[in-house]
């Protein structure tokens, strides 16, 4: 669950992808997720790792968006992990 951080600038979210793929002890989950304001980088996840981080929306943002893209085996997939809007912006 996200929970927002109030900051005098702008807000913070905990992002927290885990694995919960069970048996893949031979084979890890490797994820690599970027945003526009840079590469967060990629991590291989055994069963029950975690990738956080923490998402910022600065008070002259008007958004902040993370897109993660996951490999296990030869199966690979792009999602968003994080999208949120600046508070009184429309998209």
């Amino acid at each position: 669950m996200l929970q927002p951080h109030t900051l005098s600038l702008g807000e913070e979210y905990d992002v927290r992808v885990i694995n919960s793929f069970r048996d893949n002890s031979s084979l890890p989950l490797v994820i690599w997720c970027t945003s526009p304001q840079g590469d967060l980088g990629g991590r291989a996840l055994q069963e029950g790792d975690d990738f956080r981080w923490t998402a910022r929306i600065e008070l002259w943002s008007w958004m902040a968006e993370y897109t993660c893209t996951m490999k296990w085996e030869l199966k690979r997939k792009r999602f968003e992990a994080f999208k949120k809007l600046q508070y009184g912006f429309i998209r």
